[in-house]
């Protein structure tokens, strides 16, 4: 496959990324060393280009760092545990400010970190976990030494077995329908029509995409993002009420 017909099988994903990544298969393939993505990718990437390297018989794996994360770095004719990739954990020393999910990642990105260095945060006990790659490592021991107010440290883990699971809170959403304007309301408790101006405005993405489309059906074990109001898996629905709405698990991360 040339790169033209693989930007294409791509469809509407980064072109500058996947452009990147095809090169490294083909780097990976002319020197026949190992290459690895050097950012963290979405499910809707890796995915793409593992079911595209199984078709042409071209070795790669992927990698999030800790059992479970979403955001992989992708490696080519690799073999072995390692990784382009350390874990980290962030420690605030604040007795009297518990920090959250969206503080740590504020506080990442207000150093000029990319979102695609660092991969899935892990929060608990006002401590958190994350897997960055290891060119921004030595630029995040310097620089990160305050949240906010809080001070906190960084220090490198060398193993994953300290890392905890994913905390989420679990709620019973009450919904018309699977349509994602629907989902949107009831998790916001916006309006149907505010909701639908928020994905009009691309402010809800389905899996990582941006999501423009009122209508689309969600499905179970979709990952739903809603800027401001954070992320959630998308479980079972468990019943109906008496007047036919569906009693939808939605579990959203913390």
């Amino acid at each position: 496959m040339n790169k033209k017909d693989f930007l294409k099988y791509m469809g509407e994903e980064d072109i500058s990324l996947c452009s990147n990544l095809y090169d490294k298969i083909l780097l990976s393939n002319k020197t026949l060393n190992t290459v690895y993505s050097n950012e963290f990718l979405t499910p809707n990437i890796w995915n793409k280009i593992q079911k595209y390297c199984n078709v042409n018989n071209i070795v790669s794996d992927v990698s999030g760092g800790f059992d479970d994360a979403e955001r992989r770095i992708i490696r080519f004719n690799g073999s072995g545990s390692y990784y382009s990739i350390q874990i980290i954990k962030i420690t605030n020393k604040s007795k009297f400010c518990e920090l959250l999910h969206k503080d740590y990642l504020g506080a990442l990105m207000s150093l000029g970190v990319k979102r695609e260095k660092f991969g899935d945060l892990i929060v608990q006990d006002n401590k958190c976990y994350l897997p960055v790659t290891e060119d921004i490592l030595q630029y995040i021991f310097i620089n990160l030494k305050v949240i906010g107010k809080s001070p906190c440290t960084v220090e490198i883990l060398n193993d994953n077995k300290s890392i905890p699971d994913y905390t989420f809170k679990v709620n019973v959403h009450l919904a018309s329908s699977k349509r994602i304007d629907v989902i949107v309301s009831s998790i916001t408790n916006l309006s149907r029509a505010k909701s639908q101006q928020y994905i009009k405005s691309g402010k809800v993405l389905i899996d990582y995409v941006t999501c423009y489309e009122k209508s689309e059906e969600v499905m179970s074990a979709n990952t739903i993002t809603i800027r401001g109001y954070g992320k959630y898996k998308v479980g079972e629905i468990i019943g109906t009420t008496s007047s036919g709405r569906l009693k939808i698990q939605i579990k959203k991360y913390v």
